[in-house]
């Protein structure tokens, strides 16, 4: 019993950890999200703080736990001290339930996800809905739009389209925030979407989505992996298409056309700190020698937190004092906020550079869509980052950036971004 006490134990501190820190309940979304995380993503989540929380809730119990002698009585006297136990905590929490009645059916009905609270059951039953899940073996791959073709419109076509990463919506000032974050896009003749809702809250879930051709009510992330997505349509009628990554991996979206990885091409830089400006080279280098219809799809860091700081150069931040360290949770609200804003300007000078680009291709029609693939919650109601299951996620988890270069192939984009 001791290494299954101490293996529980050590688990709830690192569970409980991100839950009252961040807010964070780890479920099978956030599980596959933590399994296809890399190792500089999951050193953003690791602080001085997280080993100190460790150390005196995780490793000091799981100490004196070794050490404690436990002495075995016979069998069955030990079986009927744990029943006798059992039962009275079982009858004692009946008792009380049945005398306040009225308001437990209450607070269970209007707060249903109560059980998600529980520290480790509801991550260990999650895992083991997901082992059972995976063991269903695979299934057949279904190719869809196999007849697919590309419409004649005299010119061919350059399509651009960034994955951006946790950008809110309602921190563009395009969209009304009251602090200027689009001094690049705001002359450029774009299209921002205000009232959009995410998949989901975690990039494992909401980025393969964003390519479903089914919907968002039909989707799943089995049925995603195991059938052609808009990329493989639009590479099978004759489009090329390239995914470019400087973020943890493309989920499976990009398994079946060329993929380019800034991360692992970028020699002996910091990883930690490679900014999404390097895309812009990336893509120019890309349409150098392209001469037919190409879509290049920028997969960035953005607003990754919890290190907001690393996500832009000094020269962009434009909101000062902003939270430089790795705990934003003990940042003040307004360096948070600042932080937060400065990688949203950063974008907008991204995505005003690749505009540049493609209004230098003339000879092409060109379009550039962004769509963040959720939102991220910045201490709101004592909740950070994002991840929570998304019929408990606060708007400021589900409500992400989206902006259009509108352009005469307009129709052409709908299908990229189904369910908003």
């Amino acid at each position: 019993l001791k290494p299954l006490a101490i293996f529980l134990i050590i688990l709830s501190s690192i569970l409980s950890f991100y839950n009252h820190q961040y807010g964070v309940t780890v479920d099978e979304q956030m599980i596959i999200n933590t399994l296809q995380t890399d190792i500089k993503e999951a050193m953003d989540l690791m602080s001085v703080g997280f080993f100190i929380h460790i150390f005196f809730l995780g490793i000091i119990p799981s100490v004196i736990i070794y050490f404690v002698e436990i002495e075995y009585g016979s069998f069955k006297k030990d079986l009927l001290i744990r029943l006798s136990s059992v039962v009275t905590a079982f009858l004692i929490v009946a008792v009380i339930t049945f005398a306040n009645f009225k308001q437990v059916s209450f607070i269970t009905r209007q707060n249903n996800t109560l059980n998600q609270h529980i520290t480790p059951l509801y991550t260990l039953t999650s895992t083991y809905r997901l082992a059972k899940l995976s063991l269903e073996g695979e299934s057949k791959f279904i190719k869809l739009g196999e007849d697919a073709k590309i419409l004649k419109t005299g010119k061919k076509t350059i399509g651009i389209m960034v994955v951006g990463e946790t950008a809110r919506a309602d921190r563009f000032s395009l969209n009304g925030y009251q602090k200027e974050t689009n001094s690049y896009l705001k002359n450029k003749g774009v299209f921002s979407f205000k009232n959009t809702i995410s998949c989901g809250t975690a990039t494992a879930y909401s980025v393969p989505c964003m390519f479903f051709l089914n919907g968002e009510k039909n989707y799943t992330q089995k049925k995603a992996k195991n059938q052609s997505n808009v990329l493989d349509v639009l590479s099978l009628a004759g489009v090329k298409t390239v995914w470019v990554n400087n973020n943890s991996s493309c989920k499976n979206v990009c398994t079946r056309i060329e993929t380019l990885n800034i991360i692992t091409s970028s020699g002996g830089e910091d990883k930690n700190t490679i900014l999404d400006e390097k895309l812009l080279d990336t893509t120019n280098q890309i349409l150098k020698n392209n001469k037919g219809d190409i879509l290049i799809v920028l997969h960035t860091m953005g607003s990754h937190g919890p290190r907001y700081y690393k996500r832009f150069p000094e020269k962009f931040a434009k909101f000062k004092p902003y939270c430089n360290n790795d705990t934003p949770q003990n940042c003040s609200k307004d360096e948070l906020n600042n932080a937060f804003d400065n990688t949203i300007v950063y974008t907008d000078y991204v995505l005003s550079k690749l505009i540049d680009i493609l209004k230098e291709k003339k000879e092409y029609n060109t379009f550039m869509f962004y769509a963040s693939d959720h939102g991220e919650s910045l201490g709101e109601n004592g909740i950070y980052l994002h991840g929570l299951p998304k019929k408990i996620a606060p708007k400021e988890q589900t409500n992400f950036a989206m902006v259009l270069l509108q352009d005469k192939i307009i129709h052409l984009i709908s299908i990229l971004h189904p369910y908003t």
